[in-house]
């Protein structure tokens, strides 16, 4: 892993932990905050491509994530997620969700850059998203 990504590792640890002490719901929260800021940037198409392509990479290690999707809009799919995510264990869950925000983190970066994806995070999650390289 590089240094980015370990440290990235540890904000969403640290975001999830801090937002509610629901996991499901904190994970859900990440997402709606994701969403907010970055549709202006990269539209809905491409806040849905992204998420569609965090999902599929993630169900390799959690097949279960393979979303039945009932609508095409963000709140859709951030609800076929809770639904899903409730249904599972815990620890389970929690572990999907990091590597799902992973992936999509991950795969914005190699687009716009960490530079750029850092200042987005910081927008998103707020002031308390530290990254220290």
């Amino acid at each position: 892993m590089s240094e980015f990504t370990d440290q990235l590792h540890l904000n969403v640890r640290a975001q999830m932990a801090r937002a509610t002490p629901s996991e499901v719901l904190a994970v859900i929260g990440l997402w709606q905050k994701l969403a907010a800021a970055l549709l202006p940037v990269v539209g809905a198409d491409g806040f849905h491509s992204l998420f569609a392509r965090s999902v599929h990479l993630s169900s390799t290690a959690h097949p279960w994530l393979a979303l039945r999707q009932t609508g095409s809009g963000w709140q859709d799919r951030f609800a076929g997620l809770e639904t899903t995510l409730n249904g599972m264990p815990p620890a389970e869950a929690n572990q999907a969700s990091i590597l799902m925000l992973m992936h999509f983190i991950e795969t914005l970066t190699l687009i716009i850059g960490e530079a750029l994806m850092i200042n987005m995070l910081g927008s998103a999650w707020g002031e308390e998203f530290i990254f220290l390289p």
